[in-house]
């Protein structure tokens, strides 16, 4: 037995298939963040060999699964999900020899859900406890095993599954990807701000429906829009879905982008809706385009992404930082220092900091240079004109411009 259903909330609409008898793979390379902090010292000649590294990785997974007959459900940095409507599927170490990764498989029940947010942009996420059961076996795995929970043979009911054919060349951050790197389409490594929160604020994934993460998911939008945050991996596990969204990016560019992601978090964390935990880190990421010529998408991978993830996993009542990204944020919100904290791969405990702001009344100022045009929204301002060159950005910067005005209280009119 299976199904589909389609929804829309608010901003994002939702489209799920589940099965009740499905397998589901997850790939995930081993030490690529170390790899790529060493590489991106080299620049650009580093950059061609991670995105060597990653082609190598995706192409052997993307191809292996399909020849099989499975379906990529989704990407999330350096790691793949994939879902087999029925069971039975087998994935042996020769198919994955060229190379170096943890894969786990579990047979169960399995979804495949997609969020589309304001009619563009896609995330696709593999749910349901067979993927729930596929990350926590792949967390315990050791570098280049395949574990199992024990797949059975599908029955003949169970052969003849629905199926859909997930997009991945529609998420946030490939559609931002040609303003990141021009028509070069060339691997880069950039300085970004990585915010990580946990969308079921801890909850095991399978015990929130595709329509309540797209409510939430919702949510967080509206509260990165403003400081121009771009989603870039999401994935369902054992202890939560956790989305990770970054600043740095176009268009507003790397400027402030460290007060923009604090912001974003204390935003996210005082919402009694949410009830989300947030990490904040910044570091070097490296974003690539990569997949086969019918499978690609584009991953922004790095330590930053881990840092802030195990900062979200220790916060409480507030949003965490690790303590050099808050200094480089300054004076503008107020932190409180906290004991280092020890954190799974790193060697040296971590200094971090609290982020004692939890006030609504965020100070705009650094995220746009229209900004200074709505500080008071009270006191009459003359008419502005937004223009330049084709391409740079005009439509995107006036929907952030938009949203913050409406944040702080003014009344936007847009055409029909």
């Amino acid at each position: 037995m299976d199904g589909s259903d389609l929804q829309k909330h608010d901003d994002v609409e939702t489209f799920s298939i589940a099965w009740d008898a499905a397998t589901v793979l997850q790939a995930d390379l081993v030490g690529f963040s170390g790899l790529a902090a060493n590489l991106s010292k080299q620049g650009p000649q580093g950059a061609e060999i991670l995105s060597s590294v990653l082609e190598t990785f995706f192409d052997t997974i993307i191809r292996t699964v399909e020849a099989k007959g499975g379906l990529i459900a989704g990407f999330a940095g350096d790691a793949v999900m994939a879902v087999w409507p029925g069971v039975g599927m087998d994935v042996t170490a020769h198919d994955t020899a060229r190379i170096r990764c943890r894969i786990s498989v579990a047979s169960g029940r399995a979804c495949i859900d997609r969020y589309t947010h304001a009619g563009a942009d896609e995330i696709w996420l593999a749910t349901g406890p067979a993927a729930a059961t596929a990350a926590r076996l792949n967390s315990s795995a050791a570098p280049g095993a395949t574990i199992s929970n024990g797949l059975r043979r599908p029955s003949a009911g169970e052969q003849h599954q629905t199926r859909v054919a997930p997009r991945h060349d529609r998420t946030p951050l490939t559609r931002v990807w040609t303003r990141i790197t021009g028509e070069d389409d060339t691997s880069t490594f950039r300085d970004l701000t990585v915010l990580s929160c946990d969308l079921t604020a801890g909850a095991h994934a399978e015990e929130y429906r595709a329509d309540q993460v797209a409510e939430r998911l919702g949510r967080i939008f509206r509260h990165i829009e403003p400081w121009a945050g771009v989603p870039v991996n999401m994935m369902a596990e054992e202890k939560g879905t956790v989305l990770h969204i970054v600043f740095g990016l176009p268009p507003l560019g790397p400027s402030g982008r460290e007060l923009r992601a604090m912001r974003a978090a204390v935003s996210i964390m005082a919402d009694p809706k949410l009830g989300c935990p947030v990490g904040v880190a910044d570091g070097r990421m490296f974003l690539s385009r990569h997949g086969t010529r019918t499978t690609r998408t584009v991953s922004a991978i790095g330590w930053p992404s881990s840092l802030a993830t195990r900062l979200m996993q220790a916060a409480t009542d507030a949003p965490l930082v690790d303590a050099a990204t808050a200094e480089r944020a300054g004076v503008a919100i107020d932190t409180q220092p906290l004991p280092a904290l020890s954190v799974k791969g790193w060697s040296d405990p971590v200094a971090i900091a609290r982020i004692r702001d939890m006030s609504p009344a965020n100070d705009l100022s650094l995220t746009s240079p229209l900004i200074h045009w709505l500080k008071d929204p009270r006191l009459p301002h003359p008419v502005h004109v937004l223009s330049g060159p084709r391409g740079i950005g005009r439509s995107e910067h006036m929907r952030q411009l938009c949203a913050i005005a409406q944040a702080t209280g003014w009344r936007v009119i847009r055409p029909a």
